[in-house]
């Protein structure tokens, strides 16, 4: 039995294509064991592995030209430190996933909203993180959020502002205890719709005129959801 195989029976086995194969020929990372008389390409088990080597470090991200000098190493102590490099990169990419998975999440139930909520019981406290603190008359600016060192989570979380008498916070929420929450009780919803920020600010003014306490606003619609979405937000009135 003939113990070597055509370039295409190699790239069959593999599942990729021949061109992928005569690629890393040329870049010199792989070669055939033999070339028969019609000109053929031949490969056998050695041969294979050598592909098997290529194909994994390809998944690593690696380019070529890293493979070829990781073909050179001699020590295992030189292979190891870099597959524990490698371990740590791939548990920072399944970190960024996950925080991909939970955007997905949050805007999915940011689309599944119930707008017709008009009363709320929260059981556990929801955690907030403060970023900044203002003044009625002062809007969050791009040069605010620049100053916080997570700013990220202000286009990603949920936004939740306090409106006291003459200032209002302004938080995210989060999963972890923290100092600031929205405390459990009961709660009186109201819901403000606009086109812009100018439009939900005045309906919001008009809340703020007829409200001796401090309340809450959760952002639940905003851009980031379509590029023409409605702005939504949900006022949360202490009720008990």
């Amino acid at each position: 039995m003939d113990k070597y195989v055509t370039i295409s029976q190699l790239a069959k086995l593999f599942d990729i294509n021949q061109h992928t194969i005569r690629h890393y020929e040329d870049k010199e990372l792989l070669q055939p064991a033999l070339i028969d008389k019609n000109g053929y390409r031949k490969y056998d088990v050695s041969k294979a592995y050598d592909l098997a080597f290529i194909l994994l470090f390809k998944q690593l991200d690696l380019s070529l030209k890293e493979i070829k000098e990781m073909k050179k190493l001699n020590e295992p102590k030189e292979s190891i430190h870099f597959f524990e490099e490698k371990l740590i990169d791939i548990d920072q990419k399944i970190s960024d996933l996950q925080q991909v998975k939970e955007n997905i999440s949050h805007q999915l139930t940011l689309l599944n909203q119930d707008f017709t909520e008009t009363s709320l019981e929260i059981k556990n406290p929801i955690y907030l993180k403060k970023l900044i603190e203002l003044k009625h008359e002062e809007e969050i600016t791009l040069q605010d959020i620049l100053k916080f060192s997570d700013a990220i989570h202000f286009f990603s979380n949920t936004i939740c502002y306090k409106i006291k008498e003459a200032t209002y916070d302004v938080f995210y929420l989060v999963d972890e205890k923290s100092l600031d929450s929205i405390p459990s009780g009961n709660y009186k919803i109201k819901w403000l719709f606009a086109d812009n920020e100018k439009e939900l600010n005045c309906q919001l003014e008009k809340v703020s005129e007829s409200t001796y306490d401090d309340f809450y606003v959760l952002e639940e619609i905003r851009h980031l959801v379509t590029s023409h979405q409605k702005l939504a937000w949900k006022v949360m009135i202490r009720n008990d």
